[in-house]
């Protein structure tokens, strides 16, 4: 049964499986992590853009210190994707989103 909306880069409308018997792993760490590295980003050019040292974000790529919701929010805003997707989406699963969304971004940009 589809969950909570996904927004990607291209604007598109996705679903997600969501599965709210289970307790929810605190993976944020590392899905800031993978997101950080799939974009080809740095940690440095991530603190930047959140205002930050790069130590400040080494922590929270590390567990060592939990973003505020106003930094999640920044997080979400700067890959693209809602604060919703980016707490509550497997980090596999929200990858795979954002790839698709990528791929289809570059059709749509090969056939104009």
């Amino acid at each position: 049964m589809p969950g909570q909306s996904f927004d990607c880069i291209s604007g598109q409308q996705m679903f997600v499986q969501q599965n709210h018997a289970k307790p929810m792993k605190n993976d944020l760490p590392i899905k800031l992590r993978r997101l950080r590295e799939w974009h080809g980003y740095s940690q440095e050019y991530v603190a930047f853009r959140l205002g930050i040292t790069q130590a400040a974000y080494s922590k929270k790529e590390t567990g060592k210190t939990v973003p505020s919701l106003m930094r999640l929010e920044q997080i979400a805003r700067l890959y693209g994707i809602t604060m919703t997707s980016l707490l509550e989406t497997d980090t596999a699963r929200l990858l795979g989103q954002l790839a698709r969304c990528a791929s289809r971004k570059i059709a749509e940009t090969n056939a104009v």
